[in-house]
């Protein structure tokens, strides 16, 4: 399996589209997996989904689809969040993939991969004063692996497992002045207990940045996270910038780049999005993200869809931001 099959999809167009900005950016209702400290910024209880819309490439979808995690999966995010707390579903890894039994043999002669992993989470935060906030998830994950084994296209052998697991979130968020500071560790710890394999420890992440309040609704964002996979032996280190602009009083502009060298197009996201808040609260949201894959351009779209339930207090199209 890649390195990445832990590694998810889109949980947010919003995070998204301010260049994967999470650790101090404004809350979202995906806040459980991407930073519970940010989950006391929602006013209003409300159902949340991020789904994958489509891509555009020279490369075949097969290509496009074996660099990505989820194997361009429709649902990427779902969550129910409150005030008080949240609960999700978050796919973390799609593999299906048709492997050759030996280098220079038969066409026919190979084995077929098939493998996905799911978590399922609640997560809570508490505010620290009126200095800032704090959260924990917890997310229990369940996932299966199965080999095909074929010969002369003909399946002669198969074997299966499945894996239960758990894995540890904690977020923290402090406001100076103008500027807010967040702080995210995923998978710290995570682990896989398969049946018939060995132990999996899941790739931890660590997220830290900042966000600027230029101007009252006009946010900068940046920051920096380091991936560490193979138990810590192989990490990848991201610089993450990214801006939010208010048009008027229902819209939200952003734009954004990550990557581990934005000197390099094929090292480099380039990221954009809009959202609308309607009069009841609902909101809709798009982002794109535009990177590079064997000199040929991909840009994937992604919608989420926030309707909200029950009373709210006062709304404010940066309701997730606190500065004292």
């Amino acid at each position: 399996m890649p390195e990445t099959a832990f590694d998810g999809g889109i949980l947010s167009a919003e995070t998204l589209g301010r260049g994967q900005n999470s650790a101090s950016a404004q809350g979202t209702p995906a806040s459980g997996a991407e930073n519970p400290a940010a989950i006391n910024s929602s006013n209003q209880s409300s159902a949340y989904t991020t789904v994958f819309v489509g891509n555009s490439s020279n490369l075949s979808k097969t290509q496009v689809r074996n660099i990505d995690p989820l194997e361009d999966n429709i649902v990427q995010f779902l969550s129910l969040t409150s005030e008080q707390g949240s609960i999700f579903f978050e796919p973390l890894g799609r593999f299906n993939q048709r492997q050759p039994l030996f280098s220079n043999g038969p066409s026919g002669d190979f084995r077929n991969v098939d493998f996905s992993a799911n978590a399922i989470g609640l997560a809570g935060s508490t505010s620290l004063g009126k200095r800032g906030s704090i959260g924990l998830s917890l997310s229990y994950l369940y996932s299966s692996l199965g080999y095909g084994t074929y010969q002369s296209n003909t399946l002669t052998d198969f074997k299966s497992d499945t894996g239960d697991g758990v894995r540890l979130g904690f977020g923290a968020r402090y406001p100076t002045g103008p500027f807010l500071w967040g702080l995210v560790l995923n998978n710290f710890p995570g682990f896989l207990w398969w049946q018939h394999h060995s132990q999996e420890i899941l790739p931890v992440t660590i997220q830290i940045g900042e966000t600027w309040r230029i101007y009252p609704g006009f946010l900068f964002s940046i920051s920096g996270e380091t991936r560490y996979y193979d138990e810590g032996s192989d990490r990848k280190d991201y610089l993450k910038i990214g801006q939010e602009i208010p048009l008027g009083k229902t819209l939200i502009l952003r734009f954004g780049t990550f990557g581990t060298n934005l000197n390099n197009p094929e090292e480099r996201h380039l990221t954009g999005g809009l959202t609308f808040q309607g009069s009841s609260g609902a909101e809709i949201s798009y982002a794109f993200d535009a990177f590079q894959f064997e000199n040929e351009k991909i840009k994937k779209s992604y919608l989420s869809l926030r309707l909200p339930f029950g009373e709210s207090g006062p709304e404010s199209i940066n309701r997730g931001i606190s500065y004292h």
